[in-house]
């Protein structure tokens, strides 16, 4: 039940993430304070075995929720695993809420009426924090209120059931005034998402534009900068496009690149590759933690899914279908070193590629101390 909670969209699980570690020291401790208030309350009262236990619980559970901080993930599914632990833990802290009546005996009415506010407040003051993730507000309500509810309903005697049907009233609306919040919150969110989506994505073929190929250039060469990875770059152009233009007009050209986007896009085989229209028929494509040899086979994969297409045009250099040229290069970034020369690199290996002929892979090995054109058979060699 909880995996249908948890979003598909990476943009809105990291955004989600990032909310809740916001919150994830300060409702936490500030369950644990009205328990511990709670507890010196009714220590004279409650059955103290049972109030002991319910009590290092709620200890223990904090001191968990505060070690899922420590966790940063890395990725999207560890993102998903993160988000599933948080709601698991928050059905439990709800859950020791509703139970915190029941270790009150049964005369003692006003001290229950004290666990069943104290279960109330935690409910209602996490909507905030938990507003963010679809559900996770209606879980800990659920957890905390129904026990507690259920308490109440138990023996049938006039003054509890009605306190009981008031927890439940309460209930209904607070869960009605959770979903609010979050339907809320996650629309706002959306709209923001799609607006920013729409300034970094290329209108006519949906890639990513250049704008967001730079700034994810820069976010991955701090990232492979600090985790000692290759980062490879293929720059990519459509063979004698100019004239598949001239022949079939400019809306078979959008077409075809269109098409083209299409074949790029599922040559994608990460979510963290990211291929971007860099203007014209040009192309580009981001490979974080990719070496050369695994480049270079992207590379050929997408020369030979483009050839494959069968877009007819006579003029290119692929027996009569739409053919693209490749150049790559891959880096391992140094301090000192700037990220353009990756793309210097990857463009004057596309130069190359055309200078040869086109519809190739040409790589140029940054390595070598004057540079030096690789194909797959020597890099395999090496």
């Amino acid at each position: 039940m909880l995996d249908a909670w948890v979003e598909r969209d990476p943009r809105i699980l990291e955004r989600q993430h990032a909310h809740l570690r916001a919150h994830g020291f300060i409702y936490p401790m500030t369950s644990l304070f009205l328990a511990v208030v709670f507890t010196f309350i009714v220590r004279s009262e409650a059955r103290s075995g049972l109030l002991g236990l319910w009590l290092g619980g709620m200890v223990a559970l904090t001191a968990v929720r505060w070690s899922l901080l420590l966790w940063r993930p890395s990725r999207v599914e560890t993102t998903r695993t993160w988000i599933r632990i948080f709601l698991c833990l928050t059905v439990l802290s709800g859950l020791l809420w509703g139970l915190a009546v029941w270790v009150l005996p049964r005369p003692a009415l006003q001290w229950q009426i004290l666990a069943a506010s104290c279960a109330a407040l935690v409910v209602m003051g996490a909507v905030p924090g938990l507003g963010m993730v679809r559900g996770a507000h209606t879980v800990l309500a659920l957890s905390a209120l129904v026990p507690t509810i259920a308490y109440f309903l138990v023996g049938l005697e006039p003054e509890r059931l009605l306190i009981g049907m008031l927890l439940g009233g309460f209930l209904l609306n607070t869960v009605y005034a959770g979903r609010l919040v979050t339907a809320t919150m996650l629309q706002n969110l959306r709209d923001r998402l799609s607006d920013q989506q729409l300034a970094h994505q290329d209108p006519l073929t949906g890639l990513a534009n250049r704008r967001q190929f730079e700034l994810a250039l820069e976010q991955e060469w701090r990232n492979a900068l600090r985790t000692e990875r290759p980062l490879s770059l293929l720059m990519m152009d459509l063979d004698a496009f100019k004239d598949y233009n001239d022949r079939y007009g400019h809306l078979r050209g959008d077409e075809c690149l269109r098409t083209v986007a299409q074949v790029l896009r599922q040559a994608m085989r990460r979510e963290t590759d990211l291929v971007a229209r860099w203007g014209g028929e040009e192309f580009a494509c981001l490979l974080p933690a990719t070496d050369a040899k695994g480049a270079y086979r992207i590379a050929e994969a997408i020369r030979t899914a483009v050839q494959g297409a069968g877009i007819l045009h006579p003029g290119a250099p692929a027996g009569g279908v739409l053919s693209i040229s490749i150049g790559g290069a891959t880096l391992q970034p140094r301090p000192g070193q700037i990220r353009f020369m990756l793309v210097e690199a990857a463009d004057q290996a596309l130069y190359e590629a055309k200078r040869q002929g086109r519809n190739r892979v040409v790589w140029l090995d940054l390595e070598h101390p004057h540079g030096r054109y690789l194909t797959l058979v020597s890099l395999e060699m090496d």
